[in-house]
């Protein structure tokens, strides 16, 4: 009997749910329309954003519902609070590590991240979107690749000092800076084309 009882119970459940799958389905009524109104309603509240396939943030992206919105300047909020501090506490150092350091790195994490965010998610450019997922997909042979590949290899090349001595100034010193990391990039990409890893 309880067994009975209990089909009886899910055979009575699903008949108004297969109902309202069809109405839904069809479209016909109202009730569709206005879960979907607060979906999106929701969605543009939590996200600043209606259409979640649109990428944030910002006029670039085709967003004009939102183009007020204070959340897209934090990254400057932040490197302006940064630079604001900076003298309060001696500059900006890494060890030991300063408020003026936190922010002045994070609201460039914030702009760097805003920058990738529309040229590779709405623009598509692969040729920039495409080593940084090489390089994302293997983020320890990245971490290490410098100080146990890159560098070492130089030296023994005796390239790395001819390098070093032209950093004369904070141009060179940037100019090698991308240098080494265009090799580690590429050295990364190397391993994770193999399928290479390195886990922890």
């Amino acid at each position: 009997m309880c067994l009975i009882y209990s089909s009886c119970g899910a055979a009575c459940l699903k008949r108004p749910a297969c109902r309202s799958k069809t109405l839904s389905a069809t479209g016909t009524g109202k009730a569709a329309n206005k879960t979907t109104n607060d979906h999106a309603d929701s969605y543009r509240s939590t996200y600043g954003r209606t259409n979640p396939a649109r990428p944030f943030p910002g006029r670039a992206a085709g967003l004009r519902d939102h183009d007020h919105d204070p959340r897209r300047l934090c990254g400057l909020y932040m490197l302006a609070m940064g630079l604001l501090i900076e003298a309060c506490e001696g500059g900006i150092r890494k060890d030991y590590v300063t408020l003026s350091y936190l922010f002045v790195t994070g609201g460039l994490a914030f702009i760097a991240l805003l920058f990738f965010t529309i040229t590779c998610d709405h623009y598509h450019v692969r040729w920039l979107s495409e080593p940084l997922e090489l390089v994302g997909r293997n983020p320890m042979v990245a971490y290490v690749s410098n100080g146990l590949a890159v560098i070492p290899l130089l030296q023994l090349c005796h390239v790395f000092p001819i390098i070093t001595g032209f950093c004369t100034t904070p141009l060179l010193g940037f100019l090698q800076g991308i240098v080494l990391t265009a090799l580690c990039m590429l050295l990364t990409a190397f391993f994770t084309k193999r399928q290479m890893y390195w886990k922890t």
